[in-house]
């Protein structure tokens, strides 16, 4: 629980509740969303995971994925969805190849899957130039999870270059 909050808290530092959509202090929403991921994984494991980048032994970014699950329909074994994507500050925009880690890693730890799908807040520019950044193009179908008006769904094909 520790990394999910020194991650998120360092790589969200920069941005302002405005920038990222929110309606509470980012703090609470940061210590809501580690405390929500941790009791999700506790749940079920298997079905969340989390991978993590690192360079010389030092934090660099870490990915929360629900597997097997495509963020709309729930059940698909070739589907995973980001939950939470944190790059902590020093290393955002240094070209560290972080969009390639992770997809290799998810490859490597889970070679059925095929796409990645990402919602994030209409208002996280932040964030949504980082998925387009890491390959990930908007989704034109609603997500009942994350109602349009205030959520947008990306996707990335781990099976194209």
């Amino acid at each position: 629980k520790n990394l999910l909050v020194v991650a998120f808290l360092e790589a969200y530092a920069a941005f302002s509740e405005d920038e990222l959509g929110l309606q509470v202090s980012k703090r609470k929403w940061l210590e809501e969303t580690a405390a929500n991921e941790m009791n999700i994984k506790e749940k079920d494991p298997n079905r969340y995971q989390w991978l993590i980048a690192s360079r010389a032994d030092e934090l660099v970014g870490l990915m929360v994925l629900d597997i097997g699950c495509d963020g709309i329909h729930h059940a698909c074994p070739t589907d995973a969805t980001i939950r939470q994507l944190a790059i902590l500050p020093k290393f955002q925009r240094q070209r560290l190849g972080l969009a390639q880690e992770f997809g290799l890693q998810v490859l490597r730890h889970y070679p059925s899957i095929c796409r990645l799908k990402a919602s994030t807040r209409c208002q996280n520019q932040a964030a949504q130039y980082l998925l387009k950044k890491f390959g990930f193009h908007l989704l034109p179908e609603d997500n009942p999870e994350f109602p349009a008006r205030h959520y947008l769904t990306y996707v990335r094909d781990l099976t194209v270059p």
